[in-house]
């Protein structure tokens, strides 16, 4: 079996896009796609989660908000109420919600600030002085211990930086909490898997001046200092991204960053946008394929793929690995692991030869002890290798020239004696 890719320009998905450049392009291409940060959920809930319980204690309780985008022109809705001398004034609404994630318009699912909820729910859980998404009212509690102190607002990435600045306006346009913040009673946190430092900076203009916590600062192609060893590259991806109105991804950003579940619309477009004559590197999740340079362990696909090409063998008709036939593929690759009778810990040299976890070569085993394709010692039966047969077919060998004529000679009988 060929040995994986050890560069991520080196996979099968960077291949198919790179061969979308031109031929004097294509090295440059494949040095920018082995510069992009990589990052799974894993990588990005451990970031988060550190963040968070980092948190200075105070006496008070934290509350979590997801980054989302906020359609109203407050992040709660606000009431005019008359004072004891009849004077207008305005004020949240004390048991307004905050508006759960939705998915956007014309999508069936939520996006990242989905998992970022998913996050905070499982802080909340571990700790009780974490409060999940909470309205004005649990800012109000008459004891002090259980008022809320901190506003933190959750995000995985900050590329620009305008959608939390946007966030962080929502809440600072209510007065009741322009007050509270003024008398020292709030402050605002914002905590980042990842970031841009021109994201950064951008938060950091907010006049509530909010702490700013990123685990990870990824690199990017533009930016206020000039970056000698980005010039061929910024210079590829204006080239080719030039059928796309915003060849640098969003507010020109240019991001080197890539998560297993997805792009952010901060990279360059050619590779994380569709256009005219153009493919993305990947769209929405990434490719089988990538997972482990994203640290991710192979796919059952995966897996089985491997065991087969293992015993250099291929499934006619191109077996389907996929969930719906995923058990006779586990059973071909089982049967085309064995060797010998069955003894003491054989499950072991079973999985490593297959590539199958060692309780499913235990499981499978059994399954085809009680259907008859192998013997209680594990021997292949007739029904076995008739299953074998008409499940596998055998890669064609090559016959070798007879070393020293000038002309291949190739034997077809044998001379007598």
């Amino acid at each position: 079996m060929a040995d994986p890719p050890k560069k991520l320009s080196e996979s099968a998905s960077a291949r198919r896009w790179i061969d979308q450049f031109g031929p004097s392009d294509q090295d440059d291409a494949a040095s920018l796609v082995d510069r992009l940060a990589l990052f799974n959920e894993t990588d990005v809930a451990q970031a988060i989660s550190r963040q968070i319980e980092a948190i200075d204690t105070v006496p008070g309780r934290v509350a979590l908000y997801a980054e989302r985008e906020i359609a109203q022109a407050t992040a709660f809705p606000v009431e005019v109420y008359s004072d004891a001398q009849g004077m207008p004034h305005e004020r949240v609404v004390a048991d307004a919600p905050f508006k759960p994630v939705s998915p956007r318009r014309g999508a069936t699912r939520v996006g990242s600030e989905g998992w970022m909820a998913f996050l905070i729910s499982q802080a909340v859980k571990a700790n009780s002085r974490f409060v999940n998404h909470p309205s004005p009212r649990q800012y109000l509690s008459p004891n002090k211990k259980n008022r809320i102190r901190r506003i933190v607002i959750v995000t995985d990435f900050i590329g620009s930086g305008d959608r939390i600045w946007t966030m962080l306006d929502k809440f600072w346009r209510i007065p009741t909490f322009a007050a509270w913040w003024s008398r020292g009673y709030i402050r605002f946190h914002i905590v980042a898997a990842t970031g841009t430092n021109a994201g950064i900076a951008r938060i950091k203009t907010h006049p509530c001046k909010a702490t700013v916590g990123v685990a990870t600062v990824v690199p990017t192609l533009t930016g206020p200092t000039p970056k000698p060893w980005a010039a061929a590259w910024l210079a590829l991806v204006k080239r080719y991204g030039k059928n796309h109105g915003a060849p640098l991804g969003h507010k020109d950003t240019a991001a080197l960053v890539a998560f297993e579940y997805g792009m952010p619309n901060n990279v360059p477009a050619v590779l994380g946008e569709k256009f005219k004559r153009w493919k993305p590197f990947y769209k929405g999740r990434a490719p089988s394929d990538l997972r482990p340079f994203f640290g991710l362990p192979p796919t059952i696909t995966d897996l089985l793929r491997g065991a087969v090409e293992h015993r250099w063998s291929r499934l006619v008709h191109g077996l389907d690995f996929r969930t719906r036939r995923r058990d006779r593929a586990e059973m071909l690759a089982f049967l085309l692991a064995l060797r010998g009778r069955w003894h003491a810990h054989a499950e072991i040299e079973v999985a490593e030869r297959s590539g199958l976890p060692t309780e499913d070569v235990v499981r499978l085993r059994e399954a085809a002890i009680a259907a008859g394709w192998i013997s209680g010692r594990s021997r292949l039966t007739d029904s076995g290798r008739k299953l074998l047969k008409a499940g596998t077919v055998k890669k064609p060998k090559i016959s070798k020239a007879v070393v020293g004529s000038a002309m291949p000679y190739y034997p077809t009988s044998l001379r007598v004696s």
